[in-house]
């Protein structure tokens, strides 16, 4: 290992701090001599002869040259360095890639314990994203984990690590009946080493770290890593919702078929898996539920008029009035009673309106200024928001005439979303339909179309929840006066 001052030199690069090691070698932070960017170097130890791992690392090398994506970590290219530069560093394998410095998943995990749904679901569909595009070119990563998803500093994942990547074309490095991987993350097949890695085994993987990303901890942890295998080939995984309760159901059941035994069972690929959590509702994740609350209603018990033995004096018959009914009191407790719960949900439910509200504010600012990947995502959340949206409808109403047609097509499919506009939209949607120049924007107005048009309309979003509210405790408030008054 490069520990003394002469040896922290892999030419071109000075060799700053280690900040990584595993199997496949370390990982340094690095200065490119020539312009001064830090960089990040992975590197085998100068004493590693083994033929196999030499050809896997240069295989990681070539396949992340290839790979440019948004979601995978750049590569620059690598080499192999001999007697040159400062150090004359002994002959080692290194390649060069952007150097990030938002940590990883892993860190995350560490540091907060568990991540909520919302934020889960982003990063879902970003290693989909970059999933989809490594298996549509025939790589299989093989060793999904948090610690292989790195953060940049804005917050964007990506993808790292190919060292144990299976290419689906075959290759002699990763044959057939050799377990791989991350115990904790392998599929069964990877598991027997048989049938060969293709895309379903990435996205077993994929289950196993939403599961832990939303729950703290893996689904399955045996006392060794054999019965963690074991685990992994026999035992039903768990449900998320039996560890975190307010998990979204969609999310709950999207894990739980990324999780199942037999291949043909789990999602057919990383793009279904990212439509699927693009149909996920996200109010469900700004909208905690209100805890439950209960209150003890002592009973109201009539009270005797005592007279004392000394009143020898009569008053006049006094005024009659009936006296409260037994269940007109109790009416009138339970109604003040349920007011005094219904209060604090009315607070709780004006504070998630307004985080309902500032994330809407910030996907109409990505469907405004993002690029067009991100503008596509935000007009489908918008769309998720629906009929509770205040300003979502008319966002996407001027995203129908975008200059890009991904954005058109996604703005006209979002629409379905409000029925109560059916009237206007119908008139809207038709003229796209008719003059819209791309044929993927006009078959997605008349898809719109035609399910508005058979889609009953609902009862009020937002506006009337708050009446509703309004008008439910005006009723209470007056039962319980009335019924106090009789």
């Amino acid at each position: 290992m490069p520990e003394t001052v002469e040896n922290r030199w892999i030419w071109p690069f000075e060799l700053l701090e280690r900040i990584g090691q595993g199997g496949m070698g370390e990982v340094w932070k690095a200065r490119f001599v020539k312009n001064d960017r830090i960089v990040a170097v992975k590197l085998l130890p100068s004493d590693v002869t083994d033929e196999t791992v030499l050809a896997r690392f240069e295989r990681e090398v070539g396949l992340l040259r290839d790979m440019r994506h948004p979601h995978i970590v750049h590569t620059f290219g690598g080499m192999t360095d001999g007697d040159k530069g400062p150090g004359k560093s002994p002959n080692r394998r290194f390649y060069a890639m952007e150097y990030l410095t938002g940590g990883t998943l892993q860190d995350l995990l560490e540091r907060d314990g568990r991540l909520g749904p919302e934020t889960v679901v982003q990063y879902a569909k970003q290693i989909c994203a970059a999933l989809a595009f490594a298996h549509d070119r025939g790589v299989i990563h093989r060793d999904l984990k948090p610690g292989n998803f790195l953060l940049a500093e804005d917050g964007t994942l990506k993808l790292a690590d190919f060292g144990l990547a299976a290419v689906r074309e075959g290759n002699k490095l990763t044959a057939e009946g050799r377990t791989m991987g991350t115990f904790r993350y392998m599929a069964p097949e990877q598991i027997r080493g048989r049938p060969p890695a293709c895309p379903q085994t990435d996205l077993y993987a994929l289950g196993v770290v939403l599961f832990e990303l939303l729950t703290g901890v893996p689904p399955f942890a045996g006392e060794t890593p054999a019965e963690t295998l074991q685990m992994h080939l026999k035992r039903p995984a768990p449900r998320v919702i039996s560890r975190e309760p307010h998990c979204p159901p969609g999310l709950d059941a999207l894990v739980a078929d990324l999780m199942e035994k037999r291949i043909e069972d789990r999602p057919a690929t990383a793009t279904a898996v990212g439509e699927r959590l693009n149909a996920l509702d996200e109010r469900v994740a700004l909208r905690q539920r209100t805890p439950t609350m209960t209150m003890d209603v002592p009973s109201l018990r009539d009270r005797e008029r005592q007279i004392s033995d000394d009143d020898l004096t009569i008053p006049p018959p006094p005024r009659r009035v009936a006296a409260p009914t037994p269940w007109v009191k109790w009416t009138a407790a339970g109604a003040l009673a349920l007011c005094g719960l219904l209060l604090p949900a009315a607070a709780r439910w004006q504070t998630d309106s307004a985080a309902l509200d500032r994330a809407e504010a910030r996907w109409i600012e990505r469907l405004e200024s993002g690029d067009p990947l991100q503008r596509v995502d935000a007009a489908a959340t918008l769309g998720q928001l629906g009929e509770d949206g205040s300003a979502n409808y008319d966002a996407l109403l001027e995203a129908l005439e975008s200059d890009d047609l991904t954005v058109r097509a996604a703005a006209a499919q979002a629409l379905v979303a409000f029925p109560s506009q059916r009237g206007e939209l119908d008139s809207i949607l038709n003229r796209v339909q008719k003059e819209d120049l791309e044929e993927r924007v006009r078959q997605a107005a008349q898809s719109t179309r035609r399910t508005l048009q058979q889609e009953p309309e609902p009862v009020g979003g937002r506006g009337s929840t708050l009446w509703a509210w309004a008008a439910s405790l005006g009723l209470l408030l007056a039962a319980g006066f009335v019924a106090f008054k009789t």
